[in-house]
C-alpha cells in the first residue's frame, strides 16, 4: 500500500481566523501573497473555467516563505463549482495509489503546477509538481500535488466548497525525518473545463460563471494561511490578496482554443516540412548542377590532355637552296600537313617521332625569297578525326 507521508493537517480556516486578515501583522515579518486568476472559457451564465496562480515570498522558514496549511479561495460572487455528471474519486484511492486510479471524468480541471521549497540532504532546494484536482464525494475538491525530482513529494489537500468560496486544508509533509517541512512557492489552480469527447460539441465543466459583471469587474480573493514557525501542532498566520479583472462577453472553450492551436501547430510543421523539402530539392539540383559541371569539366581536362598528346610540333627551320628544311615532331602516327604563302603544299603520313621535311619554294616563295619576306608556316596533324594545328614565323 502507498502512503502520503504527512503530519496531522490543520483544521479548515474558519470564519474566526479570516476576521484575523483585518488585524495587524504579528512582530515576526510576514510572507507576500500575490494572486493572479481569470476566467479562462466560457460565457456568463454558463459553463467555463478558472485559473489562478497563487505566489508566495518569504524568508521567515529558514530564507523560505513558511509551510502553507490552508488556502481560502474567493471567486467572483455567482460562481459555483459542483460535480454535476462528473465522476468522483475518493481521497482513499489516492492516497494508495494515485491519480492514475481516479475514474475517467472525475477531474476538475486541466493539470496545473506548482513550486516548492524541499530539504535534500543538507540543502533547501526548488521541486516542480503536478497539481490536479479532483471531484470527491460529499461536493468536496481534492488537490493532488506530485512531485518527483530531487525528491519524491506527495501532498494531499482537501477542500470544502461552498457557493464561490474554496477553503482548502494541506498537511504538514517532511520529505526527510527532522528536517524542514516542505513549504509552497507557487501553485496554479485549474478549475472547470476539462476535455470534451470528439463527438460531444458541448462544454465539460464543473464550474458555472456568474450572470453578470457587477461594476465592470470580477472581484477575486485568496487568503492563505502558514504554519509561522512550522510547528506541529502549526502556529497559524494568515496573509490575503485580492485582486480586480475585467468584464468579458465570451471566451473560447478549452477544447476550441486547443483546436486552434493545433490547426496552427500543424499549419507550421506543414510550413516547416514544406520548407525542409524546397531545401533539399534545392541541395538535389545544386548537387546536380555540379556533377554535370565536374563532368563537363572532366572531359575538357580530358579533351586538353588529349590534345596536349597529340599536339604536333615544329622545331628547326633552316633556310635551303631551294627551298625550307624543317624538323617536326609528331606524338603519334597520322597524316602531317604542311602549307605556307610561297611554299608548295606537303602532304605526308609519318609515324610517331621527330622527322625532317623539305619544303620547296614556289615561283613566289623565290620572290619573297629575293626581298628576305617573313611567311608563317602551319603544321596539321589529323589522326582520325582530331586534327592538331600548329605555326611558326620564317623569314626567308
Amino acid at each position: 500500500m502507498r502512503e502520503i507521508r504527512r503530519q496531522s493537517p490543520l483544521g479548515a480556516v474558519s470564519a474566526v481566523a479570516l476576521t484575523l486578515l483585518l488585524c495587524p501583522g504579528a512582530a515576526w515579518g510576514k510572507p507576500t501573497v500575490t494572486l493572479a486568476p481569470e476566467f479562462t472559457s466560457g460565457a456568463l451564465g454558463g459553463p467555463g473555467s478558472v485559473n489562478a496562480t497563487v505566489r508566495v515570498e518569504g524568508t521567515e522558514y529558514g530564507g523560505f516563505p513558511p509551510p502553507v496549511i490552508g488556502v481560502v479561495m474567493r471567486l467572483p460572487a455567482g460562481t459555483t463549482v459542483a460535480a454535476g455528471d462528473h465522476a468522483t474519486c475518493s481521497k482513499q484511492v489516492l492516497e494508495q495509489v494515485g491519480p492514475s486510479a481516479c475514474p475517467h471524468g472525475s477531474a476538475a480541471g486541466p493539470v496545473g503546477e506548482a513550486v516548492a521549497i524541499v530539504s535534500f540532504g543538507s540543502e533547501r532546494v526548488e521541486e516542480s509538481a503536478y497539481l490536479e484536482s479532483f471531484f470527491a464525494p460529499g461536493g468536496e475538491l481534492l488537490f493532488f500535488f506530485d512531485g518527483h525530482s530531487p525528491v519524491s513529494l506527495e501532498i494531499l489537500g482537501t477542500a470544502n466548497v461552498a457557493g464561490n468560496v474554496i477553503t482548502i486544508e494541506l498537511p504538514l509533509v517532511s520529505t526527510v525525518p527532522g528536517a524542514p517541512y516542505a513549504s509552497l512557492k507557487n501553485f496554479d489552480f485549474h478549475l472547470g473545463e476539462t476535455e470534451a469527447e470528439e463527438e460531444s460539441s458541448h462544454l465539460v465543466s464543473g464550474v458555472t460563471l456568474p450572470g453578470e459583471c457587477p461594476a465592470a469587474s470580477f472581484s477575486w480573493s485568496t487568503a492563505v494561511d502558514f504554519d509561522e514557525g512550522g510547528s506541529n501542532p502549526p502556529e497559524p498566520e494568515i496573509v490575503e490578496a485580492a485582486v480586480q479583472t475585467g468584464c468579458f462577453e465570451r471566451q473560447e472553450p478549452l477544447r476550441s482554443r486547443r483546436a486552434q492551436e493545433a490547426r496552427a501547430r500543424q499549419h507550421t510543421d506543414e510550413e516547416a516540412v514544406a520548407k525542409k523539402k524546397a531545401e533539399e530539392e534545392a541541395a538535389i539540383n545544386k548537387r546536380r548542377q555540379e556533377e554535370a559541371e565536374l563532368v563537363a569539366l572532366r572531359a575538357l581536362v580530358k579533351q586538353l590532355q588529349e590534345e596536349l598528346h597529340a599536339a604536333i610540333r615544329v622545331g628547326k627551320v633552316k633556310l635551303t637552296r631551294h627551298g625550307l628544311l624543317i624538323t617536326i615532331e609528331v606524338p603519334e602516327p597520322g597524316k602531317v600537313t604542311v602549307t605556307g604563302r610561297g611554299l608548295k603544299k606537303t602532304v605526308e603520313t609519318l609515324p610517331g617521332g621527330t622527322h625532317r621535311l623539305v619544303l620547296v619554294l614556289t615561283k613566289k616563295g623565290r620572290a619573297e625569297r629575293r626581298h628576305h619576306r617573313r611567311i608563317k608556316v602551319a603544321a596539321s596533324d589529323t589522326v582520325g578525326a582530331r586534327t592538331v594545328t600548329t605555326d611558326v614565323e620564317v623569314k626567308l
